[in-house]
């Protein structure tokens, strides 16, 4: 049964590119139409419009159905995964936001390839890709994350990491306590499948963008953690991601 309901990440990768590839060829084509006929201009602060900005930010990456796609079919996306012996179950995509979903979006700043965004406001993350298309996901806001703004770095990566509450989380839900120590590697850990940790200059502890199990809670509060993603979402974040990669947090 399980093979039914599960893809290799091999496999998976293999169908992607080709359908990434394709995708990227279109939304470029679509837009560079739309630039000759000025009704778009990407690389421009069209009207009032501050890139910058959180509002203008939210904006900016609202759902347009003429623009948006997403870099593979959402089935395949969202489907079962067997990554390190751990089984990780297909999403239910279809009862989450559209606007949640992974797609590829014009990108609304002005940051370099490579760059990932955090949108608290709006729980968005954004990887720019070019200087006209960023990737979006959906994220959870959980109860570990600062409201630190700025600049950080991605300084480490970890595959199945172990997460230690931290003494706020153990007051807050006293049963907690028993992974004082450490809550091993697993779908219902905490930080899920991939974390990527970003320090930055301001604080003592470095800010965690990790993976949850737990979609129902994409696009709202978490109960534990930081800056949460689909497993398979955070998975497909972390290959994306190198070593001291820049991120903004807004």
């Amino acid at each position: 049964m399980a093979h039914h309901n599960a893809i290799d990440l091999g496999t998976m990768a293999k169908q992607a590119e080709q359908y990434t590839h394709n995708t990227l060829a279109a939304v470029a084509s679509r837009r560079a139409f739309l630039r000759m006929t000025g009704t778009i201009s990407l690389l421009g602060l069209s009207g009032c419009l501050n890139r910058q900005s959180p509002d203008g930010f939210g904006q900016q990456t609202a759902p347009s159905r003429q623009l948006n796609a997403p870099i593979e079919p959402y089935k395949l996306m969202f489907a079962g995964i067997h990554d390190h012996g751990y089984k990780i179950a297909p999403v239910p995509y279809r009862q989450l936001k559209p606007d949640f979903l992974r797609q590829i979006v014009p990108n609304p700043t002005i940051k370099r390839a490579g760059t990932i965004i955090v949108d608290r406001k709006h729980c968005y993350l954004l990887l720019v890709l070019s200087p006209y298309n960023a990737l979006r996901y959906g994220i959870a806001i959980g109860p570990q994350s600062t409201s630190y703004k700025g600049a950080g770095t991605v300084t480490s990566r970890e595959t199945w990491p172990v997460w230690y509450p931290d003494g706020a989380d153990i007051r807050r839900k006293r049963s907690l306590e028993i992974w004082k120590k450490g809550q091993p590697p697993g779908v219902h850990n905490v930080l899920g499948a991939r974390a990527l940790y970003v320090s930055c200059d301001a604080l003592h502890a470095p800010i965690v963008i990790h993976g949850t199990s737990q979609w129902k809670q994409i696009g709202k509060p978490i109960e534990t953690g930081q800056f949460a993603m689909l497993n398979q979402d955070i998975i497909d974040l972390y290959q994306r991601t190198k070593l001291g990669a820049p991120v903004l947090i807004i």
